[in-house]
């Protein structure tokens, strides 16, 4: 018998179409189990289930998170194999790559199952993401945060460290790189063998990066690229204690005029930190990234910037000293990391 744990947060997985609107279901999406045992008869799965909250993801707030982890550390692992969190795709990668680093000493596989229609749209494929996610606990079993995800006949596991937001349009999820991390096939799951993707067992003896309590929540102020931006315009947020400046997918910015760097200056001078990302450091470097890294800007390399974000905002809220905070947020802590070089752990 599979015993898995089932909690509920809302999103539209948990919604329904009433009145041209897509809004939230008074109840839980309980549906979906009962459509499991439908499909599947002769598979031995007990479910246990909880909602946490019910709310649409793009109104998830640090608390939920904070929320998400305490109640998931209290689960007995000893008569748990697996557990999934139901999640709305707005904001899923953020609490995917929160997750990842939070909950790194759960020792069961977590799965946020998500839906890109609510559950009675023909075109939704919450049902099958949950399925996967079951199948996943099932078979593979291996301890980590994972987001499975169904799309245009492909049935794939993403870490959930590399997870990139949903596309607009697509309303569907994709991995760094393109390294998603397996596939169900029918028969079962196959490994994506690329080199980038760590092994079952380097999953299975990961050793946990220790991160303190949080002292507080600290402000991260995210700014994205876009041409003709005028960084004379921007203020500083009250209270940031460091801001990411968003670098284009060759790990470049504006520089001509010099406001990057008198921008930087700014924040150096408020005691603000200053970083960039992302950056592959696999490809060769434009000129305008070679200034930046010679005039010492803070790079964050090889991760999504959305994991640059959530490592810098874990980092200062939990890490008072410089040290420990900058050795995190180097360092390759759950295999977030696409290239993977001298400070690789596992």
């Amino acid at each position: 018998m599979i015993n898995i744990k089932v909690f509920y947060t809302g999103g539209t997985i948990g919604s329904e179409f009433q009145n041209d609107v897509t809004g939230l279901k008074s109840s839980a999406p309980n549906n979906l189990i009962e459509s499991y045992h439908h499909n599947n008869p002769d598979t031995a799965v007990n479910f246990g289930t909880e909602t946490l909250f019910n709310i649409l993801s793009e109104n998830i707030t640090f608390e939920n998170w904070i929320r998400i982890c305490e109640r998931l550390k209290e689960i007995d692992k000893t008569t748990c194999n697996g557990i999934i969190l139901t999640h709305g795709t707005d904001t899923l990668a953020y609490t995917a790559i929160f997750l990842s680093f939070l909950l790194q000493e759960v020792d069961v596989p977590i799965l946020l199952v998500s839906s890109n229609y609510p559950l009675e749209d023909e075109r939704a494929n919450g049902q099958k993401n949950f399925e996967l996610a079951v199948n996943f606990i099932g078979e593979i079993g291996v301890k980590g945060v994972f987001v499975p995800f169904a799309k245009n006949g492909e049935h794939r596991i993403h870490l959930g460290s590399r997870i990139l937001p949903a596309g607009a349009f697509t309303h569907s999820f994709s991995s760094v790189g393109d390294v998603w991390f397996a596939e169900y096939t029918g028969r079962g799951f196959v490994l994506n063998p690329d080199p980038k993707n760590p092994t079952l067992a380097k999953l299975s003896a990961h050793i946990p990066f220790h991160i303190s309590e949080f002292r507080e929540v600290c402000c991260v102020q995210y700014i994205a690229p876009h041409p003709a931006m005028d960084l004379r315009n921007i203020s500083l947020y009250t209270g940031a204690e460091a801001v990411l400046y968003g670098l284009y997918h060759s790990g470049t910015a504006c520089i001509e005029n010099d406001e990057l760097f008198s921008f930087a200056r700014k924040c150096n001078e408020n005691g603000v930190d200053f970083y960039v990302a992302p950056f592959d450091s696999d490809m060769r470097l434009y000129s305008t990234s070679k200034k930046m890294l010679d005039m010492g800007v803070n790079f964050i390399f090889d991760v999504s910037v959305e994991v640059a974000y959530m490592k810098l905002l874990i980092g200062y809220s939990a890490f008072e000293d410089v040290d420990e905070r900058k050795c995190f947020i180097d360092k390759n802590v759950v295999f977030e990391k696409l290239i993977c070089r001298g400070n690789f752990q596992g």
